[in-house]
């Protein structure tokens, strides 16, 4: 069915344009009922997109999400973050290259405990802050917070969205994933500090204040933690949600069940209110995930996606290619319409064709896919929505980060990237298989 196939991408074209500023989850949910009364998209579909098959699991994805952010965002709200970024500027000593430095491991350190998207949230606004009250140029820092929180969500199953559907569709598991995944993630990390340090040389002071700026900043930010017993009740919950999310591997019970888990806990503890914590969920990423899975699952049956099978088989010769490719093609598709459907999208085609060929190279096809949605959000202002939310977060502050200036900085540390994360999991893959 052409038509479906046409309509799909301009589906897509319209979330990347985003008229109006209409919210993209909206725009999804808008497209699947409009097609609904016209038979381009049947109930039966969105039925059997949503009960899902071996391969895609949307309910075990949307509750993972959901479960995951009802600790995440307790912990925000309890004020950890800010309490973390806050200590990282005292730190730095007023010097600016010790605050870069604090400010890139600090994210490192939260995407590790939560997701990308909580990271952009709350350390970029603290970033803008201090900004504004030292007057020093933000741009390297926000950069560099944002490049960090999407390169460290490759380190765990459940450090993004992408990841857990591109889990889902090729069933990673927890440990396997982070044994393959810690080396190329933390070696790629060095990398880009020295290429963003390289590349922000002339923007980054040496001393930022001078003594008397200095002491009333240090006053304003050197409190000690609120809500103290808070903080250390969710930061224990969300390393046992961690720990046992890894011992799923090997037991009777699977990551939604050890999310959903930490999630009850956490809501009946007593310590936080249940509706703040449902109003904090981000249902917009929700619908905007089941929108597509229902779109992508339709786009299956035209044999839109058996043809792009097809067309990429000759890619996938060696675990090196294969590596190297799908992370290229999950980057550029990424950067071209958001990374939730294009892991969705990618991982429809390329999961039925990763069977029928040699095990490593079903493997470097999965982790390929995990480099290239992870850090294709550094690509375009579209790239994921964690960059969405970042170019929001800044403009409501009053700052220009332009985007000729961000997809020129994005496109250098990103492929840059691609090469290192690419190259290491490849070299992990050849020896082991």
């Amino acid at each position: 069915m052409q038509l479906f196939s046409i309509l799909y991408f301009l589906i897509v074209l319209l979330i990347v344009w985003q008229p109006k500023k209409i919210n993209r989850g909206a725009i999804a949910l808008l497209a699947v009922i409009i097609l609904l009364p016209f038979g381009i998209l049947e109930i039966s579909d969105v039925a059997n997109a949503l009960l899902g098959n071996e391969l895609l699991k949307p309910f075990e994805i949307i509750t993972i999400l959901v479960t995951l952010a009802v600790i995440t965002t307790a912990l925000d709200d309890s004020g950890f973050f800010k309490y973390a970024s806050y200590k990282a500027i005292l730190l730095s000593k007023n010097n600016g290259v010790k605050l870069f430095r604090n400010f890139f491991l600090l994210t490192i350190i939260l995407t590790g405990f939560t997701s990308n998207d909580i990271d952009v949230l709350t350390v970029t606004p603290v970033v803008l802050w201090f900004a504004i009250a030292t007057k020093i140029n933000p741009a390297p820092y926000l950069f560099a917070v944002f490049v960090a929180a999407n390169t460290s969500s490759m380190e765990f199953l459940i450090g993004n969205l992408t990841n857990i559907i591109i889990g889902s569709f090729f069933n990673l598991p927890f440990v396997s994933f982070f044994a393959i995944m810690i080396a190329p993630t933390l070696v790629t990390l060095v990398g880009q500090y020295w290429l963003l340090r390289l590349l922000f040389q002339k923007q980054i002071p040496t001393k930022i204040l001078d003594s008397a700026k200095l002491k009333k900043i240090n006053e304003k930010i050197s409190k000690p933690i609120e809500n103290k017993e808070k903080n250390i009740f969710l930061l224990t919950t969300l390393a046992l949600v961690i720990i046992f999310s890894a011992l799923s591997d090997f037991a009777p019970f699977e990551i939604w069940h050890v999310t959903t888990i930490g999630a009850l806990t956490t809501l009946l503890s007593g310590k936080f209110n249940v509706i703040q914590r449902f109003k904090s969920i981000p249902w917009t990423v929700v619908v905007f995930a089941l929108s597509f899975i229902i779109l992508t699952y339709k786009l299956e049956t035209t044999g839109t996606i058996d043809a792009a099978i097809s067309l990429f088989s000759n890619a996938f010769n060696s675990i090196w290619s294969s590596v190297f490719f799908s992370s290229l093609l999950g980057a550029v598709g990424s950067g071209l319409m958001n990374n939730i459907p294009a892991s969705i999208s990618l991982s429809s085609i390329l999961a039925p064709l990763s069977n029928t060929l040699l095990e490593g190279i079903e493997q470097a096809i999965a982790y390929g896919l995990i480099v290239g949605t992870n850090i294709g959000a550094i690509f375009s202002p579209v790239g994921a929505l964690a960059t969405m939310l970042w170019f929001s977060i800044i403009r409501q502050k009053g700052y220009n980060f332009s985007t000729k200036k961000f997809v020129g900085y994005g496109l250098t540390v990103g492929f840059f990237s691609i090469i290192i994360t690419s190259a290491v999991i490849a070299w992990e893959l050849s020896f082991i298989y």
